[in-house]
């Protein structure tokens, strides 16, 4: 049950509803309408807003793994999110990381949960983040119209979409390091 205090909290980070629509995949979800999140003052206070037509597939859990931890739960917007930081990459993979696990944290999962889900996304999620740095590159955005079940590079192994990707996720990593001592 969500008290009241929660509830006044979770609006001021998440202040509009998450409207999608299922794609014919069965895999991605297109948003519907833009969505906004506000980070906490530790992380900036950030406005980070999920544009319209985005395409996302909430947590991405590996299969063996959904039993425990299913594709959609309490942690659902900010797996949104993460999603859009991760395809976007506007930031370093560690703010990507840090707002994830905040936004778990305000919308309500249990710490232990939002614990093990931020430590899988930070120990894990490097070849997502370098595939969709590779897409970028390519011109290629995480857009339900374009078709992304069927674009033939989403399915490209993580080696030939690595081709050309320089230093620069290596970058923003440095700083948001040093932004954070």
């Amino acid at each position: 049950m969500i008290t009241a205090a929660q509830s006044v909290t979770f609006r001021k980070h998440f202040p509009e509803d998450l409207v999608v629509t299922p794609l014919g995949d069965a895999n991605y979800w297109r948003i519907d309408q833009a969505f906004k999140y506000i980070s906490a003052r530790q992380n900036g206070g950030m406005l980070i807003t999920v544009d319209v037509a985005f395409a996302t597939d909430f947590a991405s859990v590996p299969v063996p793994f959904r039993w425990w931890i299913p594709k959609w739960g309490k942690y659902g917007w900010a797996a949104v999110v993460h999603d859009w930081l991760y395809a976007e990459q506007m930031y370093c993979k560690e703010f990507a990381d840090d707002i994830f696990h905040e936004a778990m944290l305000i919308s309500g999962v249990n710490p232990f949960m939002s614990k093990v889900m931020y430590l899988a996304v930070s120990w894990f999620g490097l070849p997502a983040w370098l595939s969709a740095e590779a897409k970028l590159k390519l011109g290629k955005r995480k857009r339900a119209e374009q078709g992304i079940a069927s674009h033939p590079n989403w399915a490209l192994p993580l080696r030939q979409q690595l081709a050309g990707i320089g230093p620069g996720w290596q970058q923003r990593r440095k700083l948001w390091k040093s932004r954070k001592q």
